[in-house]
C-alpha cells in the first residue's frame, strides 16, 4: 500500500520546534553554560552547512500576490512562502544534524534518494503537498457526505489555540505572543488557523467513517487485516531457566523442578476438552506460574507476525491449531506451555507512543483511511497562475 504523506499532523506541531516566546535570561559569567563546546558541536563547526537567502526569496513577489489555486481556493504568496519557508527549514536543521553527529555535509543540489529528486526540490514539493493536504482533507470531507459542526469545530480550535499558545509562549503567553511567533516562522494567524482546523477534521473524519475507537469497523474486514499481513495468535505461560532479576542460568536440579512444573501444567491443560474451560484455566494457571515480564502488557496473549517472537515460539505456534495446546516448548528463557488462538479482530497487536493498544480492527481502521486519502489527495489539483515560475531554491543558496 502507498504510504500516506504525513498529512499535516508533523507539520501542526513543526512552530513547536522553535523557542518560546518568553524571554529567558542569560547565564551568569562564567557559568558551565557557557564552559566549552561538545565534539558534536566542534564537528558541526567543521563541515559547512548550507543556508538559504530568505529575505531574498520573499522579496519574489508580495505577500499578497496570488501565485497558486488548489481546488479553487486561491493561494498567496505570503501562505506559499510560509510552508516552503517551514519545510526548507526543516531540511536545514536535518543538514546540520548530519554535520554535527557524523561530520557529513549535505546540500541542496544532493539527490535525496534514488529517485533523483534533490533536496531543493524535495522543499518545494512538500510546500505544495501541505497545501494540496488541506484542500484533500475539505474534499474527503465532502466526497464522504460527513457533515461537521461548524459551532464544535470552532470549540476544538480554541482550545488548541489556547493549548499551542501555553506550550510555545508559556502559561502566561497571550494570542498576540502566539502571533509574533508564528510570524518568526513566517505564518499568519489565518495559515495557522486552516492548519489546525485541517488536522481536526481529519481527526473527526475518521470518527465519523471508523469510530471513536474503531468499533465501526466490521469483524470480517479486521480478520483480513490479520489474514493479509500474516498475523498468528497465541498465549502462553512461561517457566523461566534463568534468575530474572540477573539473567543467570539456574542449576541443573532447579532446572529439572522447572521442567517437571511445565509438564505438569502441560498434561492438565492436554486433559481439558472444552473450550471455555481451557481458557479459564490457562487463565488461572497463567496468572499462578507465568513468569513472563510481558503478561501485564499483553494478558490476553500475543498477536503477531514472523520474526517477532523466538524462533521456537514461532515455530509452535505454526504447528498448533486454534485451541490447542503445546507440550513444553524449551527456549533461552525457558519453558514455552503455549495455546494458539483463533484469529480476533479485537486482539491487540502493540501499543502506540501515548500507550493506546492497537487492535487488528484499528489497523484496518488506519490503511483504510490512508488508502481512501491518498485517492482523494490524488485527485487535489495545484495550479501555478500564468506568469509565476516555479521557484528553484538552489538560486538562493548563500
Amino acid at each position: 500500500m502507498k504510504k500516506l504523506i504525513a498529512l499535516i499532523i508533523v507539520v501542526c506541531l513543526a512552530f513547536s520546534f522553535a523557542a518560546g516566546c518568553a524571554s529567558v535570561d542569560s547565564t551568569d559569567e562564567g557559568s558551565p553554560a557557557e564552559a566549552t563546546e561538545t565534539p558534536a558541536q566542534e564537528t558541526a563547526a567543521a563541515v559547512e552547512t548550507p543556508a538559504l537567502d530568505y529575505d531574498a526569496l520573499r522579496a519574489l513577489h508580495a505577500d499578497d500576490e496570488v501565485v497558486a489555486t488548489v481546488n479553487g481556493r486561491e493561494i498567496t504568496w505570503g501562505e506559499y512562502y510560509g510552508w516552503l519557508y517551514m519545510n526548507a527549514r526543516q531540511i536545514e536543521n536535518y543538514f546540520t544534524q548530519m554535520a554535527m553527529y557524523y561530520g557529513m555535509s549535505a546540500n541542496w543540489s544532493d539527490s535525496m534518494d534514488d529517485s533523483g529528486t534533490t533536496f531543493a526540490q524535495y522543499a518545494v514539493q512538500s510546500a505544495e503537498n501541505t497545501l494540496k493536504q488541506f484542500a484533500a482533507i475539505e474534499a474527503f470531507t465532502d466526497k464522504n457526505g460527513i457533515k461537521l459542526d461548524d459551532a464544535a469545530l470552532a470549540e476544538r480550535l480554541a482550545e488548541q489555540k489556547k493549548s499551542d499558545t501555553a506550550s510555545i509562549c508559556g502559561e502566561d503567553g497571550t494570542e498576540e505572543d502566539l502571533v509574533e511567533k508564528l510570524s518568526e516562522m513566517n505564518l499568519s494567524m489565518d495559515a495557522y488557523e486552516l492548519m489546525t482546523l485541517s488536522n481536526i477534521k481529519y481527526q473527526e473524519n475518521f470518527k465519523a467513517i471508523y469510530g471513536e475507537d474503531s468499533e465501526l469497523v466490521s469483524d470480517e474486514d479486521a480478520l483480513s487485516y490479520l489474514k493479509e499481513n500474516g498475523y498468528m495468535s497465541a498465549n502462553h505461560i512461561l517457566i523461566m531457566t534463568k534468575d530474572p532479576s540477573t539473567g543467570e542460568e539456574l542449576s541443573d536440579s532447579d532446572k529439572a523442578d522447572k521442567k517437571a512444573k511445565a509438564d505438569e501444567i502441560y498434561k492438565e491443560l492436554a486433559a481439558i476438552t472444552d473450550q471455555s474451560e481451557l481458557m479459564k484455566r490457562f487463565s488461572e494457571l497463567k496468572e499462578e506460574y507465568c513468569e513472563d515480564t510481558g503478561k501485564t502488557t499483553f494478558p490476553d496473549g500475543y498477536t503477531f507476525t514472523e520474526g517477532k517472537m523466538v524462533p521456537e515460539f514461532e515455530n509452535a505456534v505454526k504447528a498448533l491449531e486454534a485451541y490447542e495446546v503445546s507440550e513444553p516448548v524449551q527456549s533461552d528463557y525457558g519453558y514455552h506451555i503455549i495455546l494458539r488462538l483463533p484469529d480476533d479482530p479485537d486482539s491487540v497487536i502493540d501499543y502506540t507512543s501515548q500507550n493506546t493498544p492497537m487492535t487488528a480492527r484499528k489497523y484496518w481502521a488506519n490503511a483504510d483511511y490512508a488508502e481512501r486519502m491518498e485517492a482523494v489527495l490524488g485527485e487535489t489539483k495545484l495550479g501555478y497562475v500564468p506568469g509565476f515560475a516555479q521557484v528553484e531554491l538552489a538560486d538562493f543558496i548563500k
